[in-house]
């Protein structure tokens, strides 16, 4: 007696996945009377001892690289009034509506039946895109297959939906090789086929998708955009290949083109199919990359509308079409309330929230997006009691990464806070645990915290703390406040570019504060006996910000330039060995300011020879112009060698027009001065520094 159902597969090399498949054939087997038909195209792994465990119909036949010719010769060997076509790398997941459709003695006009195939792309099965693909059809001389590759079914009668679905996991993109394999074999085949047919839409469409699927993006945008505007004014053709809509802004949303053409293109395949779900979504990302966020907001809601009533939809039954959103219902949500809050539409934000948080989510994710984004809308609304609680859930959770970024979000709106704000900000963050906590306690300054306390935490981060956001900069610099004679204790922990950084940070945020503790902390000139060192470190850091500060008069400034070259010397003359200074070894040195502070020292050495500390001195001020200030206060110091009084007081006099011309930016007369007078006198330190000034001034405007 003669089958009803003939289960038709090609296969090779399938050892991973065929007893799945074939496991989940049984139930239908054991209901409706049935084939199972393989045919193996070269298998070189267990895949056939596997097929023998659960049919004795196995036929063999080398792969010839034509899809189309293997799938019919399985088709050939079938004797059932049905056929079902199911690959080794598919799952059966649910039965009952084909065996209810069989059953029933279908109407002569029905000539397929299709199932619901979802293309697993994670491990999560949850996670898919579907489609509804023909797979059991009426076994008559019409049938066959056609196509090299992406093989398509010709039929006869109508398509009706058995309710059912399958499972494919041959995108599942976390198995690399798998897809390298399929990536090297589809587009191989596509690309000669394609050779043969350059306007072949079909193929060029699946081309663009195979680009996409390996990871190469602008391929795939270049072929889906070949394809569309050599067909853009025949809407016929674009109706009929509706599906290059759907790929084509899918691209475009991937590539992150979101310009006027982008969106044209999606509102015109929204007036040729109106139901075609997945332009909604796509069209929202668009404008959402655009910043307009209320649009964006219009098309997650018209998608969300489509995705619920999908069953309804006429759509439904283009068997072209493969839907790539329909499972994104809460991401909607998500959506809407992230364009809600983007559009500073608070409340509306919460409601979609609250649609979210009353669904399973199990993506964790989209759980962690949804929590962010809760957050940031109660900081918006300030309502730090609930941001505290949210950011001590994600410090439980001990992920460096998210603790960092929603640290830095925080910050960033501290900073746009008023002084009130930053005040009721930290009182309510300050009892959070851990170093952000201490942050805050700091910076409300309403406590003593003990020297030891800050000590202990200096010192339980060690080395760490040049890994840290700049924005922890008020712990360390409010210790130097505090406690300048214990400073020494924790300088090691900090690198150079730390403190720079730290620096950069303070002068940013309060420059007026950074300066007072500044002045303050090289005016104690704390020390330490055992390791002063560490204190000339961060004495010569602070001397070099005050300098560049820009708030220092003529006399403090000459104060704080000794500071800094006192205690630069002293730091670089432990570091290195006396014949680096000796042999004048520049390139053995970090940076410009060491060969700088070296030529310093240098010059102190001959304070009796002043040909000699000139010679140092210029070298010095060629190497750090910026310091060209600090040197001219020596130079003022030295005296006078031989120099005509009158001629002396006619430098002055052009060197007085010069500060005139730089000062209404006439840079070039004022070198042109400056040149006049090396004619004059010759080579002079004063006007080597003046030249050096007018260069910097006039590159900086």
């Amino acid at each position: 007696m003669k089958p009803i159902l003939s289960i038709c597969m090609m296969v090779k090399d399938e050892e991973a996945n065929l007893a799945r498949c074939l496991d989940s054939l049984q139930p239908l087997m054991q209901e409706i009377s049935s084939e199972l038909v393989i045919v193996d195209t070269g298998s070189t792994d267990q895949t056939v001892a596997i097929a023998k465990q659960y049919t004795d119909k196995i036929y063999y036949h080398l792969w010839n690289n034509n899809f189309s010719e293997m799938r019919n010769i399985s088709i050939r060997y079938a004797t059932g009034e049905w056929v079902f076509i199911i690959d080794a790398d598919e799952e059966l997941e649910s039965v009952d509506g084909i065996i209810r459709h069989l059953r029933s003695g279908l109407d002569r006009k029905v000539g397929v039946l299709a199932l619901q195939v979802k293309n697993i792309t994670e491990l999560n099965i949850e996670s898919h895109v579907g489609a509804l693909s023909p797979r059991i059809f009426r076994r008559n001389r019409e049938f066959c297959y056609k196509g090299v590759v992406h093989n398509e079914p010709v039929y006869k009668g109508t398509v009706i939906d058995s309710g059912d679905a399958l499972l494919h996991y041959g995108y599942l993109y976390t198995d690399k090789a798998l897809m390298e394999r399929k990536f090297q074999r589809t587009s191989t085949l596509l690309k000669k086929e394609l050779e043969k047919d350059p306007k072949n839409i079909y193929y060029r469409y699946q081309l663009a998708i195979t680009y996409s699927m390996h990871g190469d993006q602008k391929d795939s945008l270049r072929e889906l955009e070949k394809t569309y505007f050599q067909s853009q004014h025949d809407y016929g053709l674009l109706k009929k290949h509706i599906y290059l809509y759907g790929g084509l802004l899918q691209a475009y949303v991937v590539n992150g083109q979101s310009g006027d053409e982008s969106i044209r293109i999606g509102l015109q395949g929204i007036k040729l199919e109106p139901e075609y779900v997945d332009l909604y979504y796509f069209l929202g990302q668009l404008y959402e990359l655009r910043g307009e966020y209320e649009e964006a907001y219009s098309y997650f809601h018209k998608h969300e509308e489509l995705s619920k009533n999908f069953a309804q939809l006429k759509i439904r039954s283009n068997l072209s079409i493969i839907h790539y959103t329909l499972d994104r219902q809460i991401d909607d949500q998500y959506n809407m309330a992230l364009m809600s809050y983007k559009s500073k539409n608070y409340e509306r934000a919460r409601l979609h929230i609250d649609q979210v948080l009353g669904m399973a989510v199990s993506n964790a994710d989209l759980t962690h997006k949804i929590q962010r984004l809760v957050f940031e809308i109660d900081l918006n609304d300030r309502k730090y009691e609930n941001c505290q609680v949210c950011y001590e859930e994600i410090v439980a959770r001990k992920r460096q990464e998210d603790i960092t970024k929603i640290e830095e979000e925080i910050e960033h709106h501290w900073q746009q806070l008023n002084y009130e704000g930053k005040k009721k900000f930290s009182e309510c963050f300050q009892q959070v645990s851990g170093l952000y906590g201490f942050l805050n306690r700091v910076r409300l300054g309403d406590e003593k915290i003990s020297c030891q306390e800050w000590l202990n935490i200096i010192e339980n981060i060690g080395g760490e703390i040049n890994q840290l956001p700049t924005y922890y900069a008020p712990i360390f610099v409010s210790m130097m406040e505090t406690y300048p004679q214990e400073v020494w204790r924790v300088s090691p922990y900090f690198s150079e570019q730390t403190l720079v950084n730290y620096m950069t940070y303070m002068d940013e945020v309060d420059k007026t504060l950074f300066v007072r503790i500044c002045r303050n902390f090289i005016s104690v000139l704390p020390g330490n006996p055992t390791k002063p060192y560490q204190m000339a470190r961060i004495e010569k850091n602070m001397a070099k910000y005050l300098l560049f500060s820009g708030v220092l008069d003529q006399q403090e400034y000459k104060g704080v330039f000794a500071i800094y070259i006192e205690k630069s010397k002293y730091y670089l003359e432990i570091l290195y060995n006396a014949i680096v200074f000796e042999e004048e070894l520049i390139y053995d040195l970090k940076n410009k300011e060491e060969i700088f502070i070296m030529y310093m020292v240098l010059a102190e050495r001959f304070s009796r020879e002043s040909s000699k500390k000139v010679q140092y001195l210029k070298k010095a001020l060629a190497v750090y112009p910026e310091m060209s200030k600090g040197i001219e206060i020596i130079l003022q110091s030295l005296s006078q060698q031989d120099t005509d009084t009158e001629l002396a007081q006619l430098i002055e006099k052009l060197l007085d027009i010069v500060e005139t011309h730089i000062e209404s930016k006439q840079f070039d007369d004022a070198l042109d001065i400056v040149m006049e007078c090396e004619g004059i006198i010759g080579n002079n330190l004063r006007l080597l520094a003046k030249k050096s000034e007018i260069y910097q001034k006039k590159y900086e405007n």
